[in-house]
Protein backbone atom coordinates (compact mmCIF):
# COMPACT_ATOMS: atom_id res chain seq x y z
CA UNK A 1 0.00 0.00 0.00
CA UNK A 2 1.39 3.43 -0.87
CA UNK A 3 2.49 5.63 2.15
CA UNK A 4 -0.12 7.69 3.60
CA UNK A 5 0.72 11.57 4.77
CA UNK A 6 -1.80 13.70 6.35
CA UNK A 7 -2.09 16.21 9.53
CA UNK A 8 -4.37 17.05 12.23
CA UNK A 9 -4.87 20.46 13.13
CA UNK A 10 -4.41 21.67 17.43
CA UNK A 11 -2.22 24.30 18.77
CA UNK A 12 0.58 23.19 16.56
CA UNK A 13 0.23 20.94 13.05
CA UNK A 14 0.79 17.15 13.98
CA UNK A 15 1.67 15.18 10.90
CA UNK A 16 0.81 11.43 10.26
CA UNK A 17 2.55 9.55 8.05
CA UNK A 18 1.95 5.34 7.40
CA UNK A 19 1.11 2.84 5.02
CA UNK A 20 -2.30 1.83 6.26
CA UNK A 21 -5.28 4.00 8.45
CA UNK A 22 -7.99 2.66 10.14
CA UNK A 23 -10.23 5.76 11.60
CA UNK A 24 -13.23 5.30 14.04
CA UNK A 25 -15.11 8.82 13.68
CA UNK A 26 -17.16 8.16 16.98
CA UNK A 27 -14.78 7.89 19.19
CA UNK A 28 -12.16 10.01 17.05
CA UNK A 29 -9.26 7.08 17.20
CA UNK A 30 -6.81 6.69 14.68
CA UNK A 31 -4.88 3.37 14.05
CA UNK A 32 -1.88 3.68 12.14
CA UNK A 33 0.23 0.51 10.72
CA UNK A 34 3.59 -0.31 8.76
CA UNK A 35 5.95 2.53 9.00
CA UNK A 36 4.83 4.79 11.35
CA UNK A 37 5.82 8.30 11.70
CA UNK A 38 4.66 11.53 13.50
CA UNK A 39 6.36 14.70 14.28
CA UNK A 40 4.83 17.84 16.05
CA UNK A 41 7.74 20.70 16.21
CA UNK A 42 11.16 19.34 17.51
CA UNK A 43 9.41 15.66 18.29
CA UNK A 44 9.94 12.76 16.30
CA UNK A 45 8.10 9.22 17.05
CA UNK A 46 8.70 6.08 14.40
CA UNK A 47 6.90 2.43 15.28
CA UNK A 48 5.46 -0.20 13.53
CA UNK A 49 1.96 0.62 15.28
CA UNK A 50 0.31 3.67 16.68
CA UNK A 51 -3.18 4.15 18.27
CA UNK A 52 -3.84 7.99 18.24
CA UNK A 53 -6.55 9.24 20.71
CA UNK A 54 -7.27 12.61 19.36
CA UNK A 55 -9.75 13.49 21.74
CA UNK A 56 -7.38 13.11 24.80
CA UNK A 57 -4.48 14.20 22.90
CA UNK A 58 -2.21 10.82 23.59
CA UNK A 59 -0.45 7.92 22.14
CA UNK A 60 0.35 4.91 22.11
CA UNK A 61 3.13 2.97 19.95
CA UNK A 62 4.47 -0.08 19.99
CA UNK A 63 5.71 -2.86 18.31
CA UNK A 64 8.89 -4.63 17.23
CA UNK A 65 10.41 -1.49 18.10
CA UNK A 66 9.41 2.29 19.46
CA UNK A 67 11.47 5.36 18.84
CA UNK A 68 11.40 8.97 20.33
CA UNK A 69 13.35 11.68 19.29
CA UNK A 70 13.24 14.82 20.86
CA UNK A 71 16.00 17.26 20.15
CA UNK A 72 19.52 15.84 20.18
CA UNK A 73 18.50 12.69 22.26
CA UNK A 74 16.62 9.49 21.46
CA UNK A 75 14.99 7.12 23.74
CA UNK A 76 13.88 3.35 22.46
CA UNK A 77 11.40 0.75 24.00
CA UNK A 78 9.01 -2.03 23.40
CA UNK A 79 6.18 0.31 23.24
CA UNK A 80 5.69 4.61 24.27
CA UNK A 81 2.96 6.45 25.33
CA UNK A 82 3.23 10.16 24.47
CA UNK A 83 0.80 13.35 25.41
CA UNK A 84 1.35 15.67 22.83
CA UNK A 85 0.03 18.26 24.71
CA UNK A 86 1.80 18.41 27.65
CA UNK A 87 4.53 16.12 25.70
CA UNK A 88 4.94 14.16 28.61
CA UNK A 89 5.90 10.93 27.72
CA UNK A 90 7.33 7.35 28.66
CA UNK A 91 8.62 3.84 27.22
CA UNK A 92 8.47 0.02 28.75
CA UNK A 93 11.74 -1.63 28.23
CA UNK A 94 13.30 1.83 27.26
CA UNK A 95 16.82 2.90 26.70
CA UNK A 96 18.09 6.46 25.81
CA UNK A 97 21.49 7.46 24.47
CA UNK A 98 22.91 10.96 25.54
CA UNK A 99 26.39 12.41 24.59
CA UNK A 100 28.09 11.08 27.83
CA UNK A 101 26.85 7.46 27.81
CA UNK A 102 23.50 4.92 27.46
CA UNK A 103 20.59 4.49 30.30
CA UNK A 104 18.49 1.88 30.15
CA UNK A 105 15.16 0.89 32.47
CA UNK A 106 11.96 -0.96 32.88
CA UNK A 107 10.20 2.30 32.72
CA UNK A 108 11.72 5.78 31.22
CA UNK A 109 9.48 8.48 31.51
CA UNK A 110 10.09 12.30 30.08
CA UNK A 111 8.80 15.33 31.10
CA UNK A 112 7.58 18.41 29.21
CA UNK A 113 11.00 20.14 30.45
CA UNK A 114 12.80 17.06 28.95
CA UNK A 115 13.73 15.57 32.36
CA UNK A 116 13.98 12.02 31.92
CA UNK A 117 12.93 9.31 34.96
CA UNK A 118 14.35 6.25 35.07
CA UNK A 119 13.18 3.47 37.01
CA UNK A 120 15.03 0.01 38.06
CA UNK A 121 17.78 0.88 34.98
CA UNK A 122 21.70 0.78 34.70
CA UNK A 123 24.07 3.64 33.33
CA UNK A 124 27.02 2.57 30.89
CA UNK A 125 29.52 4.26 28.79
CA UNK A 126 30.50 0.64 27.36
CA UNK A 127 28.90 0.10 23.71
CA UNK A 128 28.86 -3.50 23.51
CA UNK A 129 25.32 -4.65 22.98
CA UNK A 130 26.08 -6.80 25.93
CA UNK A 131 27.72 -4.04 28.35
CA UNK A 132 30.89 -5.42 29.97
CA UNK A 133 29.85 -3.23 33.73
CA UNK A 134 27.31 -0.41 34.21
CA UNK A 135 26.12 1.19 37.22
CA UNK A 136 22.52 -0.06 38.63
CA UNK A 137 20.24 1.95 40.64
CA UNK A 138 16.38 1.62 41.82
CA UNK A 139 16.00 5.77 40.47
CA UNK A 140 17.73 8.14 38.31
CA UNK A 141 16.75 11.60 37.39
CA UNK A 142 18.42 12.99 34.49
CA UNK A 143 18.14 16.56 34.22
CA UNK A 144 19.24 16.72 30.08
CA UNK A 145 22.80 18.19 29.28
CA UNK A 146 22.68 18.97 33.23
CA UNK A 147 23.36 16.12 35.51
CA UNK A 148 21.90 12.71 36.37
CA UNK A 149 20.92 12.07 39.89
CA UNK A 150 21.03 8.41 40.61
CA UNK A 151 20.23 7.13 44.15
CA UNK A 152 21.69 3.92 45.17
CA UNK A 153 24.30 2.83 42.55
CA UNK A 154 25.82 -0.19 42.22
CA UNK A 155 28.81 -1.02 40.13
CA UNK A 156 28.83 -4.13 38.53
CA UNK A 157 30.84 -6.22 35.91
CA UNK A 158 29.89 -9.17 33.86
CA UNK A 159 26.71 -8.92 36.58
CA UNK A 160 28.57 -8.67 39.55
CA UNK A 161 28.11 -6.18 42.42
CA UNK A 162 31.64 -4.81 42.59
CA UNK A 163 30.78 -1.63 45.02
CA UNK A 164 27.91 0.10 46.07
CA UNK A 165 27.55 4.43 47.45
CA UNK A 166 24.13 5.77 48.78
CA UNK A 167 23.81 8.63 45.87
CA UNK A 168 25.89 9.53 42.91
CA UNK A 169 25.81 12.66 40.55
CA UNK A 170 26.67 12.55 36.98
CA UNK A 171 27.59 16.25 35.27
CA UNK A 172 26.17 15.97 31.94
CA UNK A 173 26.45 19.52 30.96
CA UNK A 174 29.18 21.30 28.64
CA UNK A 175 29.49 24.16 31.17
CA UNK A 176 31.45 24.02 34.11
CA UNK A 177 29.32 22.85 36.79
CA UNK A 178 30.55 20.85 40.36
CA UNK A 179 29.54 17.14 40.25
CA UNK A 180 30.99 13.42 39.90
CA UNK A 181 32.16 12.25 36.50
CA UNK A 182 31.73 8.99 34.60
CA UNK A 183 34.38 7.01 35.72
CA UNK A 184 36.15 3.93 33.14
CA UNK A 185 36.05 0.23 33.53
CA UNK A 186 38.36 -2.52 31.79
CA UNK A 187 40.87 -5.21 32.40
CA UNK A 188 44.47 -5.98 30.87
CA UNK A 189 47.20 -8.33 31.90
CA UNK A 190 48.79 -6.47 33.63
CA UNK A 191 46.42 -4.55 35.91
CA UNK A 192 43.53 -7.15 36.09
CA UNK A 193 40.27 -5.48 35.67
CA UNK A 194 40.65 -1.74 36.91
CA UNK A 195 38.16 1.30 37.58
CA UNK A 196 39.42 4.60 36.35
CA UNK A 197 38.55 7.95 36.59
CA UNK A 198 36.62 7.67 40.27
CA UNK A 199 36.23 11.56 40.19
CA UNK A 200 34.49 14.44 41.50
CA UNK A 201 35.23 17.99 39.35
CA UNK A 202 34.63 21.25 41.71
CA UNK A 203 34.62 24.78 40.22
CA UNK A 204 36.26 27.12 42.50
CA UNK A 205 34.99 30.11 40.79
CA UNK A 206 35.09 31.18 37.20
CA UNK A 207 38.71 31.14 37.09
CA UNK A 208 39.54 27.89 38.45
CA UNK A 209 38.62 24.08 39.32
CA UNK A 210 40.14 21.29 41.11
CA UNK A 211 39.23 17.84 40.27
CA UNK A 212 39.73 14.78 42.69
CA UNK A 213 40.10 11.29 41.17
CA UNK A 214 40.56 7.40 42.23
CA UNK A 215 42.23 4.91 40.09
CA UNK A 216 41.86 0.84 41.49
CA UNK A 217 43.84 -1.65 39.99
CA UNK A 218 43.23 -5.42 41.03
CA UNK A 219 46.70 -6.59 40.71
CA UNK A 220 48.46 -3.29 41.41
CA UNK A 221 46.95 -1.08 44.12
CA UNK A 222 45.38 2.26 44.43
CA UNK A 223 45.85 5.82 42.77
CA UNK A 224 44.81 9.02 43.66
CA UNK A 225 44.93 12.10 41.50
CA UNK A 226 44.72 16.20 42.22
CA UNK A 227 44.28 18.58 39.15
CA UNK A 228 44.33 22.53 39.81
CA UNK A 229 43.52 24.47 36.51
CA UNK A 230 43.40 28.26 36.95
CA UNK A 231 42.75 30.59 33.42
CA UNK A 232 42.32 34.14 33.59
CA UNK A 233 42.09 36.70 31.11
CA UNK A 234 45.01 39.10 31.47
CA UNK A 235 46.44 37.43 34.14
CA UNK A 236 47.54 33.87 32.47
CA UNK A 237 47.67 30.28 33.35
CA UNK A 238 48.33 27.58 35.98
CA UNK A 239 47.85 23.86 35.92
CA UNK A 240 49.21 21.65 38.51
CA UNK A 241 48.61 18.21 38.95
CA UNK A 242 49.61 15.51 41.68
CA UNK A 243 49.40 11.91 41.81
CA UNK A 244 50.52 8.98 44.39
CA UNK A 245 49.61 5.45 43.43
CA UNK A 246 50.00 2.94 46.68
CA UNK A 247 51.45 -0.05 45.12
CA UNK A 248 51.04 -3.76 46.63
CA UNK A 249 53.19 -5.69 44.70
CA UNK A 250 55.85 -5.03 45.19
CA UNK A 251 54.79 -2.53 48.72
CA UNK A 252 56.22 0.81 47.45
CA UNK A 253 54.72 4.16 46.91
CA UNK A 254 55.06 6.02 43.52
CA UNK A 255 54.73 9.46 41.95
CA UNK A 256 54.00 12.30 39.85
CA UNK A 257 53.99 16.24 39.41
CA UNK A 258 53.90 18.28 36.68
CA UNK A 259 52.76 21.74 35.82
CA UNK A 260 52.98 24.81 33.45
CA UNK A 261 52.17 28.82 34.32
CA UNK A 262 52.42 31.14 31.53
CA UNK A 263 51.34 34.74 33.87
CA UNK A 264 51.81 38.33 32.58
CA UNK A 265 52.53 40.38 31.16
CA UNK A 266 52.75 42.15 34.60
CA UNK A 267 54.32 46.15 34.02
CA UNK A 268 55.99 44.64 31.40
CA UNK A 269 57.58 40.93 33.42
CA UNK A 270 55.99 37.46 31.69
CA UNK A 271 56.85 33.98 33.29
CA UNK A 272 56.23 31.25 31.66
CA UNK A 273 57.22 27.85 33.06
CA UNK A 274 57.01 23.89 32.98
CA UNK A 275 57.39 20.92 35.75
CA UNK A 276 57.68 17.49 35.58
CA UNK A 277 59.18 15.27 38.24
CA UNK A 278 58.63 11.51 38.68
CA UNK A 279 59.51 9.36 42.29
CA UNK A 280 61.28 6.61 39.56
CA UNK A 281 62.19 6.90 36.21
CA UNK A 282 59.45 3.74 35.37
CA UNK A 283 56.15 5.35 36.68
CA UNK A 284 55.34 7.92 33.33
CA UNK A 285 55.48 4.53 31.14
CA UNK A 286 53.59 1.74 34.07
CA UNK A 287 50.88 4.46 34.06
CA UNK A 288 50.45 6.73 31.14
CA UNK A 289 47.47 6.23 29.45
CA UNK A 290 48.42 7.32 25.49
CA UNK A 291 51.28 6.35 23.47
CA UNK A 292 53.38 9.67 23.65
CA UNK A 293 54.12 9.16 27.34
CA UNK A 294 54.79 5.02 26.95
CA UNK A 295 58.03 6.45 24.28
CA UNK A 296 59.51 9.71 26.53
CA UNK A 297 62.06 9.26 27.74
CA UNK A 298 62.94 13.14 28.56
CA UNK A 299 61.46 15.14 31.53
CA UNK A 300 62.08 19.24 30.77
CA UNK A 301 61.21 21.57 33.46
CA UNK A 302 62.19 25.36 33.36
CA UNK A 303 61.02 28.95 34.89
CA UNK A 304 61.24 32.01 32.26
CA UNK A 305 61.44 35.76 32.96
CA UNK A 306 61.25 38.41 30.25
CA UNK A 307 60.88 42.19 30.42
CA UNK A 308 62.11 44.57 27.72
CA UNK A 309 63.81 47.62 29.40
CA UNK A 310 63.02 50.21 26.82
CA UNK A 311 64.83 48.83 23.93
CA UNK A 312 67.06 46.56 26.25
CA UNK A 313 65.78 42.93 25.96
CA UNK A 314 66.29 40.93 29.10
CA UNK A 315 65.03 36.89 29.37
CA UNK A 316 66.40 34.83 32.76
CA UNK A 317 65.75 31.07 32.93
CA UNK A 318 66.65 28.18 34.99
CA UNK A 319 65.44 24.35 33.49
CA UNK A 320 66.07 21.19 34.40
CA UNK A 321 66.78 18.27 32.24
CA UNK A 322 66.18 14.36 33.22
CA UNK A 323 67.31 11.95 30.48
CA UNK A 324 65.23 8.50 31.40
CA UNK A 325 67.57 6.73 29.24
CA UNK A 326 71.03 7.29 30.85
CA UNK A 327 70.02 8.89 33.97
CA UNK A 328 71.61 11.94 32.78
CA UNK A 329 70.77 15.31 34.69
CA UNK A 330 71.69 18.46 33.56
CA UNK A 331 70.68 21.72 35.17
CA UNK A 332 71.20 25.46 34.12
CA UNK A 333 71.24 27.62 37.00
CA UNK A 334 70.59 30.58 35.57
CA UNK A 335 71.12 31.13 31.80
CA UNK A 336 70.82 34.89 31.42
CA UNK A 337 70.85 36.34 27.63
CA UNK A 338 70.86 39.92 27.07
CA UNK A 339 69.86 41.89 23.71
CA UNK A 340 71.69 45.04 23.04
CA UNK A 341 69.44 47.76 20.94
CA UNK A 342 70.19 48.54 17.36
CA UNK A 343 72.75 51.63 17.24
CA UNK A 344 73.08 53.79 13.93
CA UNK A 345 75.10 55.76 12.74
CA UNK A 346 74.78 57.70 9.44
CA UNK A 347 75.54 54.44 7.01
CA UNK A 348 77.04 52.57 10.33
CA UNK A 349 74.72 50.03 12.03
CA UNK A 350 75.77 47.60 15.50
CA UNK A 351 73.74 45.32 17.35
CA UNK A 352 75.01 43.08 19.70
CA UNK A 353 74.01 40.65 22.78
CA UNK A 354 75.57 38.92 26.11
CA UNK A 355 75.00 35.09 27.11
CA UNK A 356 75.85 33.82 30.73
CA UNK A 357 75.22 29.81 31.39
CA UNK A 358 75.77 27.97 34.74
CA UNK A 359 75.41 24.03 33.75
CA UNK A 360 75.65 21.71 36.44
CA UNK A 361 75.26 17.99 35.03
CA UNK A 362 75.34 14.49 36.98
CA UNK A 363 74.71 10.79 35.89
CA UNK A 364 75.18 8.25 38.90
CA UNK A 365 78.35 9.65 40.98
CA UNK A 366 80.01 11.89 38.40
CA UNK A 367 78.85 15.26 38.52
CA UNK A 368 80.45 18.40 36.71
CA UNK A 369 80.01 22.35 37.41
CA UNK A 370 80.54 24.70 34.15
CA UNK A 371 80.09 28.24 33.70
CA UNK A 372 80.92 30.58 30.51
CA UNK A 373 79.94 33.82 29.44
CA UNK A 374 79.65 35.61 25.53
CA UNK A 375 79.17 38.45 23.98
CA UNK A 376 77.82 38.75 20.60
CA UNK A 377 77.86 41.48 17.83
CA UNK A 378 77.51 42.63 14.54
CA UNK A 379 78.36 45.76 12.26
CA UNK A 380 77.43 46.58 8.86
CA UNK A 381 78.38 50.09 6.83
CA UNK A 382 76.63 50.61 3.49
CA UNK A 383 77.77 53.27 0.91
CA UNK A 384 77.26 54.21 -2.76
CA UNK A 385 79.81 55.05 -5.19
CA UNK A 386 78.72 57.35 -7.88
CA UNK A 387 75.40 57.33 -7.22
CA UNK A 388 74.66 53.77 -8.73
CA UNK A 389 76.92 51.89 -7.22
CA UNK A 390 75.97 49.98 -3.92
CA UNK A 391 78.16 48.48 -1.26
CA UNK A 392 78.14 46.89 1.90
CA UNK A 393 80.23 46.10 4.25
CA UNK A 394 79.65 43.65 7.33
CA UNK A 395 81.59 41.82 9.92
CA UNK A 396 80.31 39.11 12.67
CA UNK A 397 82.28 38.14 16.01
CA UNK A 398 82.11 37.37 19.18
CA UNK A 399 84.30 36.69 22.39
CA UNK A 400 83.61 34.57 25.61
CA UNK A 401 85.45 33.24 28.59
CA UNK A 402 84.96 30.03 29.85
CA UNK A 403 85.76 28.60 33.54
CA UNK A 404 88.78 26.67 32.50
CA UNK A 405 89.49 24.33 29.44
CA UNK A 406 90.83 21.06 28.56
CA UNK A 407 94.41 22.28 30.01
CA UNK A 408 93.05 22.76 33.14
CA UNK A 409 93.94 26.48 32.28
CA UNK A 410 91.25 28.92 34.54
CA UNK A 411 89.18 31.54 32.50
CA UNK A 412 90.35 30.93 29.01
CA UNK A 413 89.16 33.61 26.64
CA UNK A 414 87.41 32.29 23.43
CA UNK A 415 86.82 34.44 20.14
CA UNK A 416 85.58 34.37 16.51
CA UNK A 417 85.37 36.52 13.71
CA UNK A 418 83.82 36.59 10.02
CA UNK A 419 83.47 38.92 7.45
CA UNK A 420 81.70 39.92 3.71
CA UNK A 421 81.74 42.60 1.43
CA UNK A 422 78.82 43.17 -1.31
CA UNK A 423 78.43 44.96 -4.15
CA UNK A 424 75.91 45.63 -6.46
CA UNK A 425 74.00 48.01 -8.88
CA UNK A 426 70.86 48.37 -11.31
CA UNK A 427 70.75 48.54 -14.69
CA UNK A 428 67.16 49.43 -16.69
CA UNK A 429 67.24 48.93 -20.49
CA UNK A 430 64.34 49.68 -23.10
CA UNK A 431 63.14 48.73 -26.31
CA UNK A 432 63.13 51.80 -29.04
CA UNK A 433 59.88 50.14 -30.35
CA UNK A 434 56.48 48.96 -29.02
CA UNK A 435 53.96 46.59 -29.94
CA UNK A 436 50.18 47.88 -30.52
CA UNK A 437 49.36 49.24 -26.82
CA UNK A 438 52.68 49.07 -25.59
CA UNK A 439 54.83 52.02 -25.61
CA UNK A 440 58.07 49.72 -25.76
CA UNK A 441 59.51 46.92 -23.36
CA UNK A 442 61.58 47.38 -20.48
CA UNK A 443 64.32 45.01 -18.55
CA UNK A 444 66.15 45.26 -15.32
CA UNK A 445 69.29 44.11 -14.66
CA UNK A 446 70.41 43.98 -11.09
CA UNK A 447 73.71 42.14 -10.82
CA UNK A 448 75.80 41.45 -7.44
CA UNK A 449 79.18 40.24 -5.95
CA UNK A 450 79.86 39.05 -2.68
CA UNK A 451 82.72 38.08 -1.00
CA UNK A 452 82.95 36.28 2.48
CA UNK A 453 85.51 35.40 4.82
CA UNK A 454 86.95 33.54 7.87
CA UNK A 455 90.34 33.67 9.10
CA UNK A 456 91.86 30.91 10.93
CA UNK A 457 91.61 30.88 14.87
CA UNK A 458 92.82 29.02 16.77
CA UNK A 459 91.23 28.52 20.55
CA UNK A 460 92.05 26.89 24.00
CA UNK A 461 89.46 23.65 23.90
CA UNK A 462 86.58 23.87 26.78
CA UNK A 463 84.79 21.31 26.04
CA UNK A 464 81.96 23.17 26.88
CA UNK A 465 78.99 23.74 23.99
CA UNK A 466 78.09 27.10 24.70
CA UNK A 467 81.46 28.61 23.45
CA UNK A 468 82.74 27.36 19.82
CA UNK A 469 85.96 25.96 19.06
CA UNK A 470 88.42 26.98 16.92
CA UNK A 471 87.83 27.55 12.80
CA UNK A 472 89.57 26.69 9.86
CA UNK A 473 90.35 29.59 7.19
CA UNK A 474 87.75 29.94 4.42
CA UNK A 475 86.72 32.03 1.87
CA UNK A 476 83.77 32.10 -1.09
CA UNK A 477 82.52 34.08 -3.63
CA UNK A 478 79.11 34.55 -4.69
CA UNK A 479 77.22 35.87 -7.99
CA UNK A 480 74.13 36.71 -8.61
CA UNK A 481 71.63 38.17 -11.89
CA UNK A 482 68.96 39.07 -11.34
CA UNK A 483 66.64 40.09 -14.39
CA UNK A 484 63.19 41.44 -14.55
CA UNK A 485 61.24 41.95 -18.24
CA UNK A 486 58.20 44.02 -18.30
CA UNK A 487 56.42 46.56 -20.62
CA UNK A 488 55.15 49.74 -19.96
CA UNK A 489 51.55 50.53 -20.98
CA UNK A 490 49.67 54.27 -21.54
CA UNK A 491 49.70 54.82 -17.54
CA UNK A 492 51.78 51.58 -15.84
CA UNK A 493 54.65 49.03 -15.95
CA UNK A 494 53.79 45.78 -16.46
CA UNK A 495 56.22 43.40 -14.79
CA UNK A 496 56.35 39.72 -17.15
CA UNK A 497 58.84 37.62 -15.94
CA UNK A 498 62.11 37.21 -13.64
CA UNK A 499 64.81 35.32 -14.98
CA UNK A 500 67.79 34.83 -11.51
CA UNK A 501 71.00 33.30 -11.43
CA UNK A 502 73.39 32.49 -9.22
CA UNK A 503 76.61 31.02 -8.79
CA UNK A 504 79.01 30.73 -5.55
CA UNK A 505 82.95 29.42 -5.71
CA UNK A 506 85.09 28.58 -2.79
CA UNK A 507 88.08 30.32 -2.57
CA UNK A 508 89.93 28.96 0.27
CA UNK A 509 90.61 26.20 0.97
CA UNK A 510 91.88 25.19 -2.04
CA UNK A 511 89.59 23.21 -4.28
CA UNK A 512 90.71 21.29 -7.46
CA UNK A 513 86.77 21.72 -8.41
CA UNK A 514 86.03 24.61 -11.54
CA UNK A 515 85.23 28.08 -10.54
CA UNK A 516 81.32 28.19 -10.36
CA UNK A 517 80.52 25.45 -11.33
CA UNK A 518 76.71 25.01 -10.52
CA UNK A 519 74.62 28.01 -11.78
CA UNK A 520 70.96 27.94 -9.83
CA UNK A 521 68.30 29.14 -13.11
CA UNK A 522 64.91 30.36 -11.61
CA UNK A 523 61.86 31.64 -13.81
CA UNK A 524 58.72 33.15 -12.18
CA UNK A 525 55.84 34.82 -14.24
CA UNK A 526 54.16 37.79 -12.62
CA UNK A 527 51.55 39.92 -12.88
CA UNK A 528 50.20 39.21 -16.25
CA UNK A 529 48.23 35.76 -16.00
CA UNK A 530 45.87 34.46 -13.39
CA UNK A 531 48.20 31.69 -12.63
CA UNK A 532 52.32 31.87 -11.86
CA UNK A 533 54.60 29.48 -12.99
CA UNK A 534 57.75 28.81 -11.36
CA UNK A 535 60.60 26.82 -13.11
CA UNK A 536 63.87 25.98 -11.22
CA UNK A 537 66.85 23.84 -12.36
CA UNK A 538 70.91 23.68 -12.01
CA UNK A 539 73.19 23.86 -14.76
CA UNK A 540 76.26 21.97 -14.64
CA UNK A 541 79.24 23.23 -16.24
CA UNK A 542 81.24 20.32 -15.95
CA UNK A 543 78.91 18.04 -17.84
CA UNK A 544 76.76 20.42 -19.48
CA UNK A 545 73.80 19.29 -17.85
CA UNK A 546 70.37 20.33 -16.52
CA UNK A 547 69.81 18.68 -13.25
CA UNK A 548 66.96 18.83 -10.85
CA UNK A 549 64.01 20.60 -12.85
CA UNK A 550 60.75 20.78 -11.59
CA UNK A 551 57.89 23.15 -12.91
CA UNK A 552 54.99 24.75 -9.69
CA UNK A 553 51.67 26.31 -11.40
CA UNK A 554 49.14 28.26 -8.63
CA UNK A 555 46.30 30.37 -8.92
CA UNK A 556 46.43 33.32 -8.07
CA UNK A 557 43.44 33.51 -6.21
CA UNK A 558 45.56 31.60 -4.06
CA UNK A 559 44.05 28.00 -4.53
CA UNK A 560 46.85 25.68 -5.73
CA UNK A 561 46.99 24.22 -9.03
CA UNK A 562 48.82 20.71 -8.71
CA UNK A 563 52.85 20.93 -8.79
CA UNK A 564 55.01 18.33 -10.08
CA UNK A 565 58.57 17.51 -11.02
CA UNK A 566 60.37 16.48 -14.00
CA UNK A 567 60.79 12.77 -13.74
CA UNK A 568 64.31 12.56 -14.92
CA UNK A 569 66.74 13.70 -12.66
CA UNK A 570 69.26 14.95 -15.71
CA UNK A 571 67.71 16.72 -18.19
CA UNK A 572 70.14 18.52 -21.17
Amino acid sequence: MNLLTFLIFASAPLYFECKELLYFADSSIFILRDSVKIKKENVELFADSLIFFKNEDKLKAFGKEAILVFGKDTLIGDSIYYDTKTKNGFAFSGKMRQEKGIYQGIKIAKDSTDTVYVKNGTFTTCEADTPHYYFKSSESKVILRDMAIVKPVILEVHDVPIFMLPFWIFPLSKERKSGFLVPRFGTNSTDGKYLKNLSYYLVINNYSDLTFSLDLYEKRGVRGNVDFAFNRYKFGIVNLNYSLAQEWNPWRRRWTLNGNTSLGPFKGFKITGRGEYLSDNEVLNDYADVKENWLKRELTSYLSLSKNFGRIAFSGNIDDRLNLSTNLRTTRIPSIQIGVPPLKLGNFSFTGGLSFLREYSKVDTLDTLRWGAKFNGSASYNFRLFKYLRFSLSTNGFAGVADYDTSGARNPLIKGISGSANFGTVLYGKTLFGVSKIKFFTHTLQPSLSFSYQPKITNPATNFYFLQYSSKEQASLSIVFNNSFGVQMEKRKIDIINLNLSSSTIILPKTTSTPFNSWFISINTLTLLPFSVRVTTTYVRDTKEFKNPSINLALRTTLPLPSFNIAEPNTR
